[in-house]
């Protein structure tokens, strides 16, 4: 059988410098890994894609004698590494035909048995609770319904707005003065197979409002209340629940928020104290005016693209968030981007956080 790099896997060859650029996009970023090569790790590379074991074995000893011990130590570090795969050994099963787009893009992190449909089929079991399904609430929904999760609990007392479709194309002219979350649940049925979603007309106050959340695998946090985020944040300590703070936006900037694991990062609150603590400039807002707070639509949608792959990263199982305890800005005037990370052990924290880590 053929061996060949996995999909979506990145190889550039340079025979010069005896060198190989080796990159895995949801492992490794854009940077990758360059290898040092000999004569015989050259012709390695060269062969895979169009060669089975045998025949590199065959053809790379005759031209170097001696060297199969090297061939299968090359071979044997690139299939450890997830680099390459046996052509034809894992074929997307044809239930799972609508995500044949997707599913190469896990190739990269199978492991212990766990293929790339098995990942897809993972993801689709996900329950996921949205709280507050207005600009960035329903774009994430748009992005994890694509994505193939089909398990949603919509929570949201909001009818749709004119002014909101400046701001969320999933709304049309004709849902203006509909319920938002029973126009995302249509959109959900139309676009993916058995799909199973509740919706809740309710504006959460209480931790007690969100005992209709208990089984759900993830909590995004989207809404507007001014303090649902606390709340949340309280309920999912209490119950040991994950969840996603989801963003924040402010005309042209955006802000991403990490998310909240229990026992591995720290709560919104202390988060957001963290920040305001960090803060390089202080003074007096001088500008109160009466303005409703919004943004732009390209705004809305890359903060809410940029927390949808987060929540991917973490309910594959595969792969860690990488904003754990990182808050990401983004400023689209000069697309500047920043992060700051909230230190293990600041002075301020007062979280469970602090008190495992300190175990």
């Amino acid at each position: 059988m053929v061996i060949r790099f996995k999909p979506y896997t990145r190889v550039t060859l340079n025979k010069e410098t005896r060198e190989v650029l080796i990159n895995r996009p949801l492992i490794d970023g854009n940077v990758g890994q360059i290898f040092d090569l000999t004569d015989i790790g050259i012709e390695v590379i060269e062969m895979i894609g169009n060669s089975s074991y045998e025949d590199i074995m065959s053809k790379v000893s005759r031209n170097n004698p001696n060297s199969k011990d090297e061939i299968k130590e090359i071979i044997s570090f690139l299939f450890n590494e997830n680099y390459i795969e046996v052509l034809g050994e894992v074929i997307t099963d044809p239930a799972l035909a609508l995500y044949s787009r997707i599913i190469p893009l896990w190739a990269e992190l199978e492991s212990g048995g766990t293929d790339r449909n098995e990942i897809q089929r993972r993801l689709m079991t996900k329950k996921i609770a949205v709280i507050g399904c207005g600009t960035i609430g329903a774009s994430i929904i748009a992005k994890l319904t694509s994505m193939g999760v089909q398990n949603y609990v919509l929570i949201d007392s909001d009818v749709v707005e004119e002014t909101n479709l400046t701001r969320q194309p999933l709304f049309s002219l004709q849902d203006i003065g509909n319920k938002k979350t029973s126009v995302l649940k249509q959109f959900i049925s139309d676009r993916i197979l058995n799909a199973y979603v509740k919706t809740y007309d309710l504006y959460v106050e209480n931790i007690s409002d969100l005992t209709i959340i208990n089984d759900v695998d993830l909590i995004i946090s989207s809404g507007d209340g001014p303090n649902l985020d606390k709340i949340v944040n309280n309920y999912a300590e209490q119950h040991q629940k994950s969840v996603c703070f989801a963003a924040a936006y402010n005309g042209h900037n955006g802000k991403v928020l990490p998310l909240y694991l229990p026992g591995k990062s720290h709560t919104i609150e202390c988060i957001n104290n963290y920040l305001q603590d960090d803060n390089r400039f202080t003074g007096t807002h001088k500008n109160m005016n009466d303005f409703i707070i919004s943004t732009v639509p390209y705004i809305g949608e890359m903060i809410g693209s940029i927390a949808t792959a987060e929540i991917i990263k973490f309910l594959t199982g595969q792969i860690e968030p990488f904003l754990i305890n990182k808050v990401l800005f983004v400023n689209i005037s000069k697309y500047e981007v920043s992060i700051v990370e909230i230190p293990e052990n600041w002075k301020g924290c007062s979280c469970s956080y602090k008190m495992v880590k300190s175990i």
